[in-house]
């Protein structure tokens, strides 16, 4: 995954990570295509809060092909917590 390998690029010390996905359909008709989709990550280890917000940016804004694909007709958003 991006976001390990970036935080490690950084000498971060990453000891999990754990990815929340959701999102919103429309209730009715079929197809049922997504219309937004939320990705909460979830971090844990001594993580300095700059490196981790540039490494889901990075990942989410630079790699992820799957958001490149979906955009601009599904907003996907993201956020973070390190606990």
């Amino acid at each position: 995954m991006d976001v390990v390998a970036i935080l490690n690029k950084r000498k971060q010390s990453l000891m999990s990570l754990k990815i929340l996905v959701s999102g919103d359909r429309p209730e009715h008709g079929l197809p049922k295509p997504w219309t937004s989709i939320h990705v909460k990550y979830v971090l844990s280890g001594e993580l300095d809060r700059k490196y981790v917000e540039e490494a889901i940016k990075d990942s989410t804004e630079r790699f992820c092909s799957v958001g490149a694909t979906l955009q601009p007709k599904v907003r996907i958003t993201h956020s973070y917590e390190i606990v």
